[in-house]
């Protein structure tokens, strides 16, 4: 809501962030000069009986000043200086500035929430930022004044509400739009919820260690409250190409070497030949290897085993 004509506050009525409120409940009494100048020339058109095309212009102004049709039936002499400004819709009264969003390492928004996945990594999340500020979030103050178009007050039904999950960056190839995430609240721990991933951050914030993912949840019921938390399962696509355990590949910084085994000694002794290999993301248990290995071909378990002190690892090779 924003103001339609500017003037001084005279009296909230809302005292609080997140104060329920209906449609047509009593917001603030504010006083304003042009207001009231506007109503006292209509009802003194009225009065007069004069032309019935001025009245219904100086009525439409009041109306696109938001001034309803009970104080513009109010007689002259009983009206009070101030207009009372009330509410056109049914929801929550929620801050209209919150901390911003590098304050908030893991979550933030209409809900708090984390997310784990087996493979995918999970995370601590913050609870939603909206710390508590004055006149229910806006900033308003009795005595203080307005100007036309400044924010009174934002107000919610939450009857949709949305999430941040905290995923680790390391998995951040493995997370999509569209990906379906099945989560569970902290109120309702036994009802499964499923959405699906409907935007991820492009960058990170300062000193943010996690990706962030926000999914859109329906709350026609109300069951969602604001700052609760959630975990949640990603679903993420198989990764292609051979699979080996995260110790057999070796990261040089700028390659990655598997082990190859290429025969035996004599004496019984295995031989082993390091060779470049693309792999997937790394961080999980399992690496898939895209190109540059067989899938007949061994390699050593321990890849770090077999490099010490004295071996030499040519970066300029392929």
């Amino acid at each position: 809501m924003s103001a339609r004509a500017g003037g001084r506050v005279e009296r909230l009525y809302v005292r609080y962030n997140y104060q329920r409120v209906q449609a047509g409940q009593r917001l603030l009494d504010l006083y304003s000069p042009e207001l009231n100048t506007a109503l006292r020339e209509y009802q003194y058109l009225v009065a007069q009986g004069v032309d019935a095309d001025l009245q219904q212009r100086s009525r439409a102004k009041l109306q696109l000043l938001g001034v309803s049709a009970s104080q513009l039936a109010s007689d002259s002499k009983n009206a009070t200086p101030t207009l009372l400004i009330v509410s056109p819709y049914a929801g929550y009264v929620v801050p209209s500035q919150v901390a911003p969003a590098a304050a908030m390492p893991a979550a933030a928004g209409g809900m708090g929430a984390t997310a784990t996945d087996d493979g995918m990594g999970s995370a601590p999340a913050a609870p939603a930022a909206g710390a508590t500020a004055p006149a229910a979030g806006s900033g308003l103050r009795e005595g203080g004044y307005v100007a036309v178009g400044d924010p009174l007050f934002t107000i919610n039904d939450l009857r949709q509400v949305w999430g941040i999950l905290a995923v680790e960056a390391r998995y951040v190839d493995r997370v999509r739009p569209g990906q379906r995430v099945r989560l569970r609240s902290e109120l309702n721990p036994g009802q499964l919820i499923e959405a699906r991933v409907a935007y991820i951050e492009p960058a990170f914030a300062p000193d943010q260690k996690f990706l962030q993912v926000r999914v859109y949840l329906d709350n026609a019921a109300g069951q969602l409250k604001v700052n609760s938390l959630l975990t949640g399962t990603l679903e993420a696509p198989a990764p292609r190409g051979l699979q080996l355990p995260a110790s057999s590949v070796y990261d040089t910084g700028r390659r990655h070497l598997v082990w190859v085994h290429r025969g035996t000694t004599a004496a019984g002794r295995r031989l082993f030949e390091a060779r470049t290999v693309t792999t997937g993301p790394l961080g999980g248990p399992m690496v898939a290897i895209l190109a540059g290995l067989g899938p007949q071909e061994k390699v050593a378990r321990e890849a770090g085993y077999l490099v010490d002190s004295e071996s030499f690892l040519d970066p300029q090779t392929p």
